[in-house]
C-alpha cells in the first residue's frame, strides 16, 4: 500500500515526482473491461494530485474471457494486464509472461478491481418466478466465479444442487461467448430473466459474492508509469473482507470449470428434461429430486464398473486405462492409488487434491482431462434420463 502522499480524494497517491517529457509513449493496456469503466478510470487519473494526470494509455480493447497471452501474440507491445480472474495472472506468471515482483515475497501482480457478483437486474417488483439466462463457466470468468462462490458459501452439495436447479431452470441453453446472457437480457428488458453479473459492491441486500481482478506488468515492458499506474488502482482498492471467490489456482478452476462444463452445459438438453419432469412430478418424489442433484462420484463411474468384477483381471483393466489417460509413472501411480479408495462425492477437496497430484503435472495432461470430461458427461446424461424415467414411473397412470 502507498503511504506518504495523498490525493485529493485523501486515498494514497502514486509517488510519481518527476515530471514526464510529452514524448513519453503511451502506455499500452490490455483489457477487457467496458468503455465507462476505461472512461471512469481516465478521470480518476487526470485528478488533482494523483501524479498521473499526463500519462497517455492506448487501450487494447478484448472480448470478455479472451486470454492475455493470446492478446500478447498480436499485440506484443502490450505494457499492462489489466482485469480478469486472479487465476490468469497465476497462469501468466507460471509462464513468464508477467514481469517479475519489485522485491522478495510480493506477487506479480496487484488486486485492482472489487466487484461485487448479484443475479441482475436486481429491479424492484421483478417476477418471482424469473427465470436464470445463464454462460457456460468454461468461456465466461464471471459466470465461473458466480458458480464457484455458490459452492463454497455452504455446503459443497447444497451449493451443486443450487447450480443444478439454475441450469436446469434456465430459459435457454447456456451462452458459449463471455458475456452472452447479460447482452441477452439486456436486449430483452425483461424482468422475466436474470443472469449473473458484476454490480456495484454495495448494491442490494445480503452477502454478496465478490469477483477480484487483477493487474499485471507485462514481462519485457519498459514504460516508466506501469508499475505507477497498478499501485494507483491497488491502492484504491479497500481490503476483501467479505464474501470472496478468490482462487489462485488456476488448475483447480479449470478442473471446476471443465466439472460445471460438463455436468451443466453439455448434458443441459438431459438435465433440463429431468429438472422439469421432477417440477413436475408429485412433491414426495424426494428421491428422484435427491438423485437430479447429486454431484458424480469419485473414481468416475466406469472405473466403478471395473472393479466391481473384482480380482486380477479387474486390478489390470484399471491399470491398464490409467496407462492410457496418463502415460507418465508418478501421475499414474497417484491415479490408481486414487481409484482404489472408497468411492466418494467430487467436491472442493476433491479438485484440490487433482489439481496438486504429481506436483501438477496429473490435470495438465491432455489425455487424462479429456477422458475426465467425457467421463462427467456421459455419467450426467445417464443420471439424468434415469431421474426422467424415475419420475415417469411412478407418476399414475391416467384413466
Amino acid at each position: 500500500m502507498l503511504t506518504g502522499i495523498v490525493g485529493c480524494d485523501g486515498r494514497p497517491a502514486v509517488p510519481w515526482l518527476s515530471a514526464r517529457s510529452s514524448a513519453e509513449p503511451a502506455l499500452r493496456v490490455a483489457t477487457p473491461w467496458e468503455a465507462r469503466d476505461r472512461a471512469e478510470l481516465e478521470r480518476h487519473l487526470k485528478a488533482e494530485g494523483t501524479g498521473l494526470e499526463s500519462l497517455r494509455i492506448a487501450w487494447v480493447e478484448l472480448p470478455p474471457g479472451t486470454p492475455f497471452d493470446r492478446a500478447r501474440a498480436r499485440e506484443p507491445a502490450i505494457d499492462v494486464f489489466l482485469g480478469g480472474p486472479i487465476a490468469e495472472y497465476a497462469r501468466l506468471a507460471a509462464a513468464g509472461s508477467l514481469a517479475p515482483p519489485g522485491g522478495e515475497g510480493q506477487p506479480h501482480f496487484r488486486i485492482v478491481r472489487r466487484s461485487a457478483i448479484r443475479p441482475w437486474p436486481e429491479e424492484p417488483g421483478r417476477d418471482p418466478s424469473a427465470r436464470p439466462l445463464l454462460d457456460d463457466p468454461r468461456a465466461d470468468p464471471v459466470t465461473l466465479a458466480w458458480a464457484r462462490g455458490t459452492l463454497e458459501r455452504g455446503p459443497w452439495v447444497e451449493g451443486y444442487a443450487a447450480l443444478i436447479a439454475s441450469y436446469g431452470s434456465a430459459a435457454r441453453p447456456a451462452g458459449w461467448l463471455a458475456g452472452s446472457a447479460r447482452a441477452t437480457v439486456e436486449h430483452a428488458g425483461s424482468r422475466s430473466l436474470w443472469t449473473p453479473a458484476l454490480v456495484g459492491q454495495e448494491t442490494g441486500a445480503g452477502e454478496p459474492i465478490l469477483y477480484e481482478e487483477a493487474g499485471g506488468i507485462a514481462a519485457g515492458s519498459t514504460h516508466p508509469a506501469a508499475g505507477a499506474f497498478l499501485d494507483f488502482l491497488a491502492a484504491r482498492q479497500t481490503p476483501g473482507d467479505r464474501t470472496r471467490t478468490t482462487s489462485p489456482d488456476p488448475v483447480r478452476d479449470e478442473l471446476l470449470a471443465d466439472l460445471l462444463g460438463s455436468t451443466l452445459v453439455d448434458a443441459q438438453d438431459e438435465l433440463t428434461a429431468a429438472w422439469r419432469a421432477v417440477e413436475a412430478g408429485r412433491p414426495s418424489d424426494d428421491q428422484a429430486r435427491a438423485r437430479l442433484v447429486e454431484p458424480p462420484p469419485w473414481p468416475p463411474a466406469f472405473v466403478n464398473k471395473l472393479q466391481e468384477r473384482g480380482g486380477d483381471r479387474a486390478l489390470a483393466m484399471v491399470q491398464d486405462l490409467a496407462s492410457r489417460v496418463s502415460p507418465e509413472p508418478e501421475a499414474r501411480l497417484w491415479l490408481v492409488q486414487s481409484w482404489l479408495r472408497p468411492s466418494r462425492p467430487i467436491d472442493g477437496s476433491l479438485l484440490a487434491e487433482l489439481s496438486a497430484a504429481a506436483d501438477g503435472r496429473l490435470a495438465r495432461q491432455t489425455a487424462f482431462r479429456d477422458w475426465l470430461r467425457g467421463e462427467w458427461t456421459a455419467w450426467a446424461r445417464q443420471r439424468y434420463r434415469r431421474v426422467a424415467r424415475l419420475v415417469a414411473g411412478q407418476a399414475p397412470q391416467p384413466g
